[in-house]
């Protein structure tokens, strides 16, 4: 399939509000975007479209 290119929202509404010192579990099937969602709130990766915010500062730039 050379040639061919397919957009791929993996994040697409995620809106996600946590309060300090919360504990989290990411769940889902292979492919959902958790590892998507890891890399970008690390700072390992950058998000196509959007912003992302910690704790009131944007970290999408």
């Amino acid at each position: 399939m050379s040639g061919w290119t397919m957009a791929i929202h993996a994040l697409r509404g995620i809106d996600l509000g946590l309060p300090a010192g919360a504990m989290v579990v990411l769940l889902g099937v292979s492919g959902s975007g958790k590892s998507t969602f890891l890399n970008i709130m690390g700072g390992l990766d950058s998000a196509t479209a959007g912003q992302v915010c910690f704790e009131d500062l944007e970290i999408t730039s």
